[in-house]
């Protein structure tokens, strides 16, 4: 974790994502099985807190939401709704991201390049239905029966 956030620090103008943090199999430190979505035994419920603040103090991290995914599920919707909540900003770190590599990789010649083989392509499938079209018809237009 200390490299991430090395990483983030040395890249300010970079967005970095919010990081949800997710600990799987949770029905072997405490039995989720039969506890209704979200809730446990009190004696339960501490042991799971405690193995989810250790697993925070070892990665210098926020708590991991406990999920277990097989059936039967348990705690799976608050996972869900937890990545997408930071969905949007996962999206705008991607095109930072991507706008970040466009500037290092491609030049605005290699961008204006691809720009005019799009816009020949468009206009050589549309061309082609057009002159397909008109040599059917012939160009001086219908012909009568």
């Amino acid at each position: 974790m200390q490299a991430f956030q090395t990483l983030c620090a040395s890249r300010p103008h970079r967005r970095f994502a919010r990081i949800v943090a997710i600990a799987t199999f949770a029905d072997r430190l405490a039995s989720v099985r039969d506890a209704p979505e979200g809730w446990l035994p009190p004696a339960e419920r501490t042991r799971l807190s405690e193995a989810m603040l250790a697993i925070s103090q070892e990665l210098a991290f926020s708590a991991p939401l406990p999920v277990c995914a097989d059936e039967p599920e348990w705690n799976v919707h608050a996972a869900v709704g937890a990545l997408a909540a930071g969905l949007g900003e996962a999206l705008m770190t991607q095109r930072c991201r991507r706008r970040h590599e466009a500037e290092t990789s491609r030049s605005a010649w290699d961008e204006l390049g691809r720009a005019w083989r799009g816009g020949y392509g468009l206009a050589a499938g549309l061309g082609g239905r057009f002159l397909k079209s008109a040599g059917e018809e012939g160009l001086s237009g219908p012909k009568s029966p």
